[in-house]
């Protein structure tokens, strides 16, 4: 095994199935390397709501405006085979006679309930070397999804606005889209990595000094893509191989304090895909018409996070605090036909841009273990809440953790 000395610096990276944009960010609690021969299980079950997000400007917008308003004049611009001689595409056509200084524009809004599950198999083989698995498991929904007219009355006055209102659904369909309430559930990427851990026990004044390294791989198990419905394609993509980086970095004092340091970043190589992409420049907004063949390169996640724990300060009772820092750098798409798709023109998508994420984590836990037992089982109940970021849905989470630390 190959091992990243370079990751040591004070923004030690690491990475888990675990950064989306649609809620906050959890930390990932630290492995346990009491022991060689140790097992450890734990489940995570995260769950939130929301009707609000936060557009590039950081500024609170209804839930699917994250991307900006939808300007309907400016829908077929650049769209291949449009054809005035059909009704609808017509219909679409001919809103290019309103007027840019008229304001068209749509909103999207509607609730998103989402859980989640998260299973993570952590093996310390020998007293420096571990593997660990994580499965996750997501469910989004998303409620009431509707458009809200914000035009201005000049707009919704027109002919060609009242008659693009009545024929708005069946232009959808034409485009083979739809807006419309759904629900799914899916197996997340599976994690399998290896790491080197290394503890110095009393060191000075400190009660140790814990450093860890991981790598490995992140990989896909969502195939199919979503294209149809316009409230569900930002959430469910193809999956794209990941290579995660991790560390972490954490110091003991006082025999119950912990101060932490980590992070984590995950790389993902690039993919053939289809994807709904943008026509123009003055496209902006959820719903895109054209869906196109690209080359996808995926940008990295990224979250990096400090903590401070009261451990067993109270018998098996122990509170975390911690603050992340979570993200995506921009994906970039080259199309396979570059005559009917440029390249500024398909990369100007809001959807496909990055976005970040401040949070505040919050747990208790308490610890049944008792001294030198062979099995020690935990619990814990916390809080992630967001408290900024741009391009996101701000989605509060609560959380429970069930945890089982088995001594072979």
């Amino acid at each position: 095994m190959k091992i990243f000395f370079f990751l040591l610096l004070p923004h030690l990276l690491f990475s888990y199935d675990f950064i989306y944009f649609y809620r906050a960010t959890p930390i990932i609690p630290e492995p346990r390397f009491e022991r060689d021969k140790l097992f450890s299980f734990d489940f995570f079950f995260h769950t939130g709501e929301s009707r609000h997000g936060l557009n590039n400007e950081g500024k609170k917008v209804p839930l699917l405006d994250i991307y900006g308003l939808i300007n309907p004049t400016k829908l077929s611009a650049g769209v291949p085979f449009l054809s005035t001689n059909n009704q609808l595409d017509f219909i679409l056509v001919n809103l290019e006679k309103i007027s840019p200084q008229d304001n068209a524009r749509f909103s999207v809004s509607g609730k998103l309930l989402t859980h989640e599950y998260n299973f993570f198999f952590t093996y310390n083989v020998l007293p420096y070397i571990f593997f660990q698995i994580h499965l996750p498991i997501r469910t989004v929904e998303i409620l009431s999804p509707h458009v809200v007219d914000l035009s201005s009355p000049s707009v919704k006055n027109s002919p060609e606005w009242r008659l693009f209102l009545q024929n708005f659904d069946a232009i959808l369909d034409r485009h083979n889209l739809s807006l419309k309430p759904f629900l799914k559930t899916v197996f997340g990427n599976i994690s399998i990595l290896g790491g080197f851990s290394h503890s110095y026990i009393e060191h000075y004044f400190l009660d140790f000094i814990d450093i860890s390294l991981v790598s490995g791989l992140t990989i896909p198990t969502e195939q199919k893509q979503t294209l149809k419905n316009i409230a569900a394609i930002p959430f469910f993509h193809q999956g794209q191989l990941g290579i995660p980086l991790q560390g972490r970095f954490s110091i003991g004092a006082y025999d119950w304090l912990t101060i932490g340091l980590y992070g984590e970043i995950t790389f993902f190589l690039d993919k053939i895909s289809k994807e709904k992409v943008t026509t123009s420049l003055e496209q902006n907004g959820i719903l895109n018409l054209t869906t196109a063949q690209v080359d996808k390169h995926k940008g990295p996640r990224f979250q990096i996070a400090n903590y401070v724990k009261a451990d067993h300060i109270i018998r098996g009772f122990s509170f975390f605090l911690g603050y992340s820092f979570a993200g995506a750098y921009n994906d970039i798409l080259h199309a396979k036909n570059i005559k009917l798709f440029s390249y500024e023109g398909i990369n100007h998508n809001e959807q496909i841009k990055g976005w970040n994420m401040h949070t505040i984590h919050y747990a208790f836990e308490y610890d049944f273990s008792l001294k030198n037992a062979q099995i020690g089982p935990r619990i814990s109940l916390g809080s992630i809440m967001i408290i900024g970021g741009k391009r996101i849905i701000k989605t509060n989470l609560m959380m429970f953790q069930l945890g089982l630390d088995i001594l072979f």
